[in-house]
């Protein structure tokens, strides 16, 4: 890990490691395209092999300081200790495995146990950035208001667009209160939450997800995500991937929100508090 001067020092050197993980993550991806790629020859593909290895101790570095900020925030949650293992275990792979393709001849057979370790790793370390995002979001959470039909309609749409997300494509429904339905919560982490519940689902071989909003005693906002069936108004989307610590950081973040985390089987629910257009009605009028 880095010394306390860095975890406490000026919040540029956070934005830093941020934009280190960022530009470290899409080398990678870059790379990945390039293996793949018949025109890019071997002299080409070993010059960028030197060029990641030496990258590497950076973007882990980087890492390192993002998940030391979440430690002073949340001292005594374990899975921020299981979010710098994992850490540590991607950039150790990563680093073997461009070793041996450094030190190797780059032939046919090299080349693609490289490009599957490349694709794993940065799917792994893609889906470990989102979840310090998530934490760092929840952590420092700035609840409002806002219609969860907005909140399902905007995480759909974030999936859908998400190119980079590297899990399962699944197609996603949302069957949405038709009567007004507010949920009080941070809209940034609350969407992720969605995404991960979807990434849950679709990692347990569903391929459609529907994506239920009702309302229950609290008020609360139950939104639920399972297994559904393919029709119209459905959109085709890219799945957050999952890793071993994602569903404990669901829940930490779900617990900083005020909400809760939830799965059983081949679904899971999230629960925001809200707000509903009755118990705005009833509400006592100010003197």
């Amino acid at each position: 890990m880095t010394d306390e001067g860095m975890v406490c020092g000026p919040s540029s050197g956070i934005h830093a490691a941020r934009g280190s993980v960022r530009d470290g993550l899409a080398a990678l991806q870059n790379f990945e395209n390039l293996l793949r790629s018949p025109r890019i020859g071997p002299r080409s593909i070993g010059r960028i092999v030197g060029e990641l290895r030496g990258s590497c101790a950076a973007i882990g570095n980087a890492l390192d300081v993002l998940i030391d900020e979440l430690a002073l925030r949340e001292p005594a949650a374990d899975v921020v200790g299981q979010l710098s293992s994992h850490a540590r275990e991607y950039m150790r792979q990563l680093d073997a495995a461009l070793l041996r393709a450094d030190r190797g001849d780059l032939g046919a057979k090299t080349r693609i146990a490289l490009e599957n370790d490349v694709h794993r790793l940065s799917a792994e370390l893609g889906a470990l950035r989102r979840l310090i995002d998530l934490l760092e979001t929840a952590t420092r959470a700035r609840p409002t208001e806002l219609e969860a039909a907005e909140l399902v309609e905007a995480s759909i749409n974030a999936m859908a667009s998400n190119g980079s997300a590297h899990g399962p494509g699944v197609g996603v429904l949302a069957s949405l209160p038709l009567a007004p339905l507010a949920v009080i919560t941070d809209p940034r982490a609350a969407m992720h939450l969605v995404e991960l519940g979807v990434g849950w689902v679709a990692a347990a071989g569903v391929r459609f997800v529907c994506v239920t909003v009702s309302v229950s005693e609290g008020p609360l906002a139950v939104v639920h995500i399972g297994p559904g069936s393919g029709g119209a108004g459905m959109t085709m989307c890219t799945a957050a991937a999952m890793i071993a610590p994602s569903l404990e950081v669901a829940r930490l973040a779900a617990q900083c929100l005020g909400a809760s985390f939830t799965h059983q089987g081949t679904s899971c629910e999230l629960c925001f508090p809200a707000r509903t257009s009755g118990s705005l009605r009833s509400a006592p009028a100010s003197s």
